[in-house]
């Protein structure tokens, strides 16, 4: 946790700047949350040409869903969401007004990573120090 879900149109987002854009948006992340960097995930997925649409005609919307632990504060999460806009805007060639990105909140206790469930917010390292299998080699 979190997770980043970044639809785009297929070829909005060159595959070649997925890993610069996933790497930033776990900056990101760890900046404003202080989380591990452990648990951020970026997921892009690729909508087929003419498979989403808005107001009828095709969209060109890159659309950001990010699944947050509950908690954060409300200033947190609004510069939380300017960064990932900015982000996109300049990593990308998608216009400013192409970028949906929609935050949602779940409680720790209905999340679990590694087969144990994930800790509430300002818990990590010591959830991490619990032990667990190794996410990466």
């Amino acid at each position: 946790m979190p997770v980043y879900q970044v639809a785009t149109p297929a070829g909005a987002v060159p595959r070649g700047r997925w890993p610069q854009i996933a790497e930033e948006l776990a900056r990101i992340h760890c900046s404003l949350t202080g989380d591990a960097p452990e648990f951020a995930q970026v997921l892009f997925l690729e909508i087929p040409a003419g498979a989403a649409f808005l107001m009828g005609r095709i969209s060109p919307m890159v659309n950001v869903s990010v699944y947050i632990r509950a908690g954060r504060p409300a200033e947190v999460r609004e510069k939380w969401m300017r960064e990932i806009h900015e982000c996109l805007v300049r990593q990308t060639a998608v216009e400013p007004g192409h970028v949906k990105i929609t935050l949602f909140e779940v409680p720790a206790q209905s999340i679990m990573q590694g087969g144990r469930i994930m800790p509430e917010i300002g818990h990590d390292r010591e959830w991490l120090a619990q032990g667990r299998e190794p996410i990466l080699p």
